[in-house]
C-alpha cells in the first residue's frame, strides 16, 4: 500500500477574539486558566489557525464546526486532535510568535511533525555556545557578522520545530540535534536544511525553512518509514483562507 505523506501548512497574522463561541468545551476552559491577555490571545490565535487548517484537509472533519472538535495535549504537552473522545491519527503542530500564528498538519500516522516561527535577531556568542553543536557553532562564526543573525536564528528555529515533533520541547539537551545548512535549490518557496544528528530512533527525517520578512518558518517531519528523497519534499501544502 502506498503511503502519502502529505503536510499540510498555515500561516498568518495573529487575530484577537472575543467571541469565544468557536471553541469546544474543554478548549474555553483551558483559556480561562491564561492569566496574562497577550498570552491568552496568542494561544487562541494558534488555536484557530490549526483548527481553521484541520477542517479544510481532514477527512475526519467534514460538516464539523469549530466548536465539533478540540484541540488538547498529552501529557507531554504535544497537542493533539479529539472528537466524540477519540485521538484523530495523525500529527499536529502550532506556533506563534511576534503577532503570527502558524500550524502544520499531517494525517499519516507514521510521521510526526513540528512548525517553528522565529525573528531573526542576534544571538549572543553565549547562547551559541551553549546550545548549539561545536560544528553549528563553526558554522555560525564563520560567517560574516551581518550574516549571522540569520544563521544563528535559522539553527535554533530547526531545532525546536524538531524537538516539537520528537514531542520532547526543551527538555533534552538541544545539542543531541545537529542542523546543517546546505545550499540547494528552492521550492514552492521552501529550501532544504540538513539534520545530521538526532534522538528518537526515526527512519527518516526532512527538515524545510523559508522566510517571511523578519519571520523564520521551519518545519520538520521526522517519519518511522523510509522516505525517497525524490517524492517527499514536494508535499507541503499550503493552505490559505
Amino acid at each position: 500500500m502506498k503511503i502519502e505523506h502529505q503536510v499540510y501548512w498555515k500561516f498568518q497574522d495573529q487575530q484577537e477574539f472575543v467571541d469565544l463561541e468557536w471553541l469546544s468545551p474543554t478548549e474555553f476552559t483551558r483559556q480561562q486558566t491564561f492569566r496574562f491577555p497577550k498570552r491568552k490571545q496568542e494561544w487562541l490565535s494558534g488555536r484557530q489557525t490549526a483548527k481553521s487548517l484541520l477542517l479544510k484537509t481532514s477527512k475526519y472533519l467534514q460538516n464539523c464546526q469549530f466548536s465539533d472538535f478540540s484541540i488538547e495535549n498529552y501529557a507531554d504537552g504535544s497537542p493533539n486532535v479529539i472528537r466524540n473522545g477519540e485521538i484523530l491519527p495523525g500529527s499536529i503542530s502550532i506556533s506563534h510568535r511576534s503577532g503570527f500564528a502558524s500550524a502544520a498538519w499531517t494525517p499519516n500516522p507514521y510521521d510526526k511533525i513540528g512548525i517553528d516561527l522565529e525573528v531573526i535577531e542576534p544571538k549572543p556568542a553565549s547562547f551559541v555556545e551553549d546550545y548549539f553543536t561545536i560544528h553549528e557553532t563553526r558554522n555560525v562564526f564563520k560567517h560574516k557578522p551581518e550574516d549571522q543573525p540569520l544563521i544563528s536564528s535559522l539553527i535554533w528555529s530547526a531545532k525546536e520545530a524538531v524537538m516539537k515533533a520528537l514531542q520532547t520541547g526543551l527538555r533534552i539537551d538541544t545539542r543531541l540535534i545537529e542542523i546543517q545548512i546546505p545550499s540547494g535549490a528552492e521550492f514552492n518557496g521552501w529550501k532544504k536544511l540538513g539534520i545530521s544528528v538526532y534522538p528518537g530512533g526515526y527512519q527518516t527525517a526532512n527538515l524545510f525553512w523559508r522566510q517571511s520578512g523578519s519571520i523564520l518558518i521551519t518545519l520538520a517531519i521526522l517519519s518511522s518509514q523510509v522516505i525517497e528523497e525524490k517524492t517527499f519534499p514536494m508535499n507541503l501544502i499550503q493552505v490559505e483562507d
